[in-house]
């Protein structure tokens, strides 16, 4: 390939990129609109990368993004954010999926940018949603009794999503304003959101753990933990699994090896 050649190819990608926007282009793209094939298509892309001019996501198969766009998608993230954030300033944060369609970005490249902008305490990420790092919803002094309700409901006798579903129903709340109230807790803290509709105050959590690990011997049995914590089956396996993740506990067989507490 000639030098003029390997340059109008370079430029004809970077142009496509551009076109792109927050979709990216794959190998395949590259071949049907530009003519190159994969080999080629790749080390255009290491040298638009190594000029700083392009993102490479993944080789197999070849996916790129020019860097402009991703910067552009970036501040697109944060303006908003911005806007939920000034129109609803009660809300606890605005539905990531929703963002993504809104800039009708590929899901590998809104996740880059999200995860760039959460690396850099720019934007928090709870509960499926999103807010910029330095916002807290502003709430009425009814829901700030609300919530502690809510809280209290977790810590005393609330696992479950039927118990939930009675604050609900106790209260006249819908379903998206339970919802929501429950991402502010997990924002804040107070609880922690595990699988099958469980919901753990942070404070019961911390003293399952401690009494985890001033269990006798290294191992515990699914019916230790039953018998430990009161759950049922039913909501003991997601919470083992939850204590799996956090390094309390490991998987060996169908028991549980207590891991040692890091000093």
């Amino acid at each position: 390939m000639t030098a003029a050649a390997e340059r109008g190819n370079k430029e004809g990608l970077e142009a496509l990129l551009r076109r792109n926007s927050f979709r990216g282009s794959s190998a395949a793209e590259v071949e049907r609109r530009l003519g190159l094939d994969a080999a080629t298509a790749a080390a255009l892309a290491q040298e638009l990368e190594s000029e700083g001019e392009a993102i490479i996501l993944s080789f197999d198969p070849l996916k790129l993004i020019s860097r402009s766009s991703l910067e552009l998608l970036r501040t697109k993230i944060r303006e908003a954010l911005e806007r939920h954030h000034r129109s609803r300033p009660s809300d606890p944060g605005m539905e990531e999926e929703r963002l993504r369609k809104r800039f009708t970005a590929s899901r590998q490249v809104f996740s880059m940018a999200m995860k760039s902008l959460v690396r850099e305490a720019v934007v928090a990420e709870e509960e499926g949603r999103c807010r910029l790092a330095t916002f807290a919803p502003r709430l009425t002094p009814r829901d700030e009794r609300l919530l502690a309700r809510l809280e209290e409901t977790c810590f005393k006798d609330g696992f479950s999503a039927d118990r939930l579903d009675d604050f609900r129903a106790e209260h006249r709340l819908s379903p998206g304003a339970l919802d929501k109230m429950l991402s502010i807790l997990v924002g804040r803290k107070k609880i922690v959101r595990g699988r099958e509709g469980l919901y753990l105050h942070s404070q019961w959590l911390e003293e399952v753990v401690e009494k985890v690990r001033s269990l006798p011997g290294k191992e515990m049995s699914v019916a230790d933990f039953k018998a430990l914590t009161g759950l049922s089956r039913k909501y003991a396996i997601p919470l083992l699994e939850l204590l799996d993740q956090m390094g309390v506990t490991r998987r060996k067989g169908s028991a549980r090896e207590i891991v040692p507490e890091k000093k």
